[in-house]
């Protein structure tokens, strides 16, 4: 993440201290900065601000120590795909970098770079969203359909999801049930958080449509609900060889939190963290349309613009509620459309 430098390797100036040749050196300052992080951890800061931070106090490099620099801006995405219509994300985010169990590289990441350090089957730290989408009550329908129909409406669900990610230049990751998870790796100058907003909203659409379609043609006429949560994070990520392609795990939170999330919603809603948001520019931000649902007067009224604690929205009765634990004090809302 760039909070420490580079250290300075050279042979040992005590030969009794250690029998290696060479022996990487950080500057006194090292000390000071760790016992910051310390500090900033304990106030239950998160390591993007943390870096932030520090970087505003920063102090010039010593002599022999090589810092980071940010690499020129390419004005492309992690894909090699335009700058997205919706913009850069906020500046607060530090540029992209890519990292190997803490060694920061000064080079930007390529789609090649990545692909030849996960078949090396090496750990990658990224910031990313993830977007894990669940289709509702497909045990219902399992029953309910001859084997063959079912089967095919799966089919064409998973081509139809498949097809937007691969437009929002997403990349599959595991999930351990029967939901679809997808990761949006962050590139300097991408909306990789917009770019998982955007695409959830049109999947929605897109299950709409398909709705329709089904009912002209006199088919399966339940509703096909796709249920979706979006988290993010900066989290160690790496591959795992399955059919048809490599499929990406993450190593923390932020998958966990995006499969609540999409346990959470019903009937087709989209729900995200107070934190995705607010990493987002206000000009991003502004576009979406977003709140939490209050009962008043015997009916429901979005008040937008809000969020709540999961431990708010799910009563203690619900079959589900042990479900929520982890995420229990977490802020949360419910996208509703783009402004």
């Amino acid at each position: 993440m760039g909070i420490l430098p580079h250290p300075l390797v050279k042979r040992p100036e005590d030969s009794t201290i250690s029998k290696a040749n060479q022996i990487g050196y950080f500057p006194h300052s090292v000390l000071d900065t760790l016992d910051r992080v310390s500090q900033y951890k304990k106030e239950g800061r998160r390591m993007l601000e943390i870096s932030r931070l520090l970087a505003e106090t920063a102090i010039g490099p010593s002599e022999g120590v090589q810092y980071n620099e940010p690499p020129n801006d390419t004005g492309m995405t992690f894909f090699q795909k335009p700058v997205s219509d919706y913009g850069n994300e906020s500046e607060e985010l530090f540029p992209f970098y890519e990292t190997h169990a803490g060694v920061v590289a000064s080079d930007p990441v390529t789609k090649r770079d990545i692909r030849v350090q996960l078949k090396q089957g090496s750990l990658n730290l990224f910031h990313f969203s993830v977007l894990v989408a669940e289709i509702q009550n497909t045990t219902k329908m399992c029953a309910e359909l001859p084997p063959d129909e079912y089967i095919g409406l799966m089919r064409q669900i998973w081509k139809l999801m498949t097809l937007l990610f691969k437009k929002y230049f997403g990349v599959y990751g595991r999930h351990p049930g029967n939901g679809i998870v997808f990761y949006f790796l962050k590139d300097r100058g991408s909306s990789y958080l917009m770019d998982a907003v955007v695409c959830a909203l049109e999947l929605r659409e897109t299950i709409k449509m398909m709705n329709q379609k089904r009912k002209t043609n006199k088919e399966y006429f339940d509703e096909l609900y796709l249920n979706i949560g979006i988290s993010e994070g900066l989290e160690f990520i790496g591959s795992i060889p399955a059919a048809p392609a490599i499929e990406y795990i993450s190593l923390g939170d932020a998958f966990n939190t995006a499969r609540r999330l999409s346990d959470l919603a019903h009937s087709g809603s989209v729900w995200t963290t107070k934190n995705l948001l607010n990493l987002l520019d206000e000009k991003n931000r502004r576009k979406i349309r977003y709140g939490i649902y209050r009962r008043e007067q015997n009916r429901d009224v979005l008040i937008e613009n809000i969020f709540s604690r999961v431990m708010d929205l799910v009563p203690q009765d619900d079959p589900k509620f042990s479900n929520y634990m982890d995420i229990w004090t977490l802020p949360v809302t419910e996208i509703q459309n783009l402004r």
